[in-house]
């Protein structure tokens, strides 16, 4: 857990040069400038971590079991979770990244709101300016496959792959987890009142539009979210997701998403649900995912 924390810390949003806007025409809308090569470039950035579509990865890699977090990928040879980097499309189909998941208490599942994990579909995306990533297409999903290939599984077990459909295409699930229980972090012994200072101040630095008290939720949601940060047991997490400047999408607008493409990075997790059988593997987010284009009509 330790490895783990070091290296989401260490993901800072990386350095890019400052760009001025232009106009282009209404088919199609970017809130990036970046050359073809600038993004090859960055999605290949080693310092930020693998690409996905790197040859023979799962051969490097193993499962380490992390508690409520699952089992987390990591590498066999620096025993670091590995972080999967990639630029992607997400899909418009089961986008489920609204400030509060779309929680409802009256779900079929009987979980509770601090259970909700933000979700959305991965695509790869298919315009000019990313046929590197189509051509590895194929690559790419042999290396998920790969990893899930790691867990062994007895013969009545079940499971669901990380690797999804949207529209008939295969696509990446994505997870975030929305809150955090703090008796689940790794300094559990520490104080209670310390972690909860702690996120506080992380939000008077992100702005008043990351604060819980102004967290966009459904009005159902909004008591049964204010009972859950005064009970201080749960850190509220923004999405890990900057605009092109490096600024932290706030939650008002991660409806915009939807559809838009972005430099992904992504741990790669597993869960034993033991009274089912049932192996569940997605990708959770992680550190800067960096909002680039958003495209009209696709």
């Amino acid at each position: 857990m330790t490895q783990r924390k070091q290296r989401v810390q260490e993901t800072a949003p990386p350095s890019e040069p400052s760009t001025t806007r232009q106009s282009t025409p209404p088919a199609k809308r970017r809130t990036s400038i970046m050359t073809t090569a600038e993004i090859h470039k960055n999605v290949k950035n080693t310092a930020l971590g693998l690409y996905v579509g790197t040859p023979g990865l799962p051969s490097t890699a193993n499962f380490f079991p992390c508690g409520s977090l699952g089992d987390i990928l990591i590498s066999t040879t620096t025993h670091d979770e590995i972080i999967l980097r990639g630029a992607f499309q997400i899909s418009r189909n089961e986008f489920f990244l609204q400030p509060d998941g779309c929680y409802r208490d009256t779900n079929i599942f009987g979980s509770e709101f601090t259970d909700v994990r933000l979700s959305c579909k991965l695509l790869i995306p298919h315009h000019e300016e990313f046929q590197f990533m189509s051509k590895d297409l194929d690559l790419i999903m042999k290396n998920v496959k790969g990893f899930e290939a790691l867990i062994k599984r007895g013969h009545d077990d079940t499971f669901m792959s990380a690797i999804q459909t949207s529209g008939g295409v295969g696509a990446i699930k994505m997870i975030h987890r929305l809150f955090t229980k703090i008796d689940d972090d790794e300094n559990a012994n520490s104080n209670v009142d310390e972690h909860h200072d702690k996120a506080t101040e992380q939000a008077d630095l992100l702005g008043s539009e990351f604060s819980p008290s102004n967290w966009p939720v459904d009005p159902k949601n909004k008591e049964r979210l204010k009972e859950i940060i005064d009970g201080k047991k749960h850190i509220l997490n923004p999405l890990p997701v900057y605009d092109i400047d490096h600024t932290p999408l706030p939650p008002s607008r991660y409806m915009k998403l939807s559809g838009a493409i972005v430099l992904a990075s992504l741990a790669f997790a597993h869960h034993h649900v033991k009274s089912s059988k049932r192996h569940v593997f997605n990708a959770p987010s992680q550190e800067t995912t960096i909002w680039l284009w958003t495209f009209v009509g696709t």
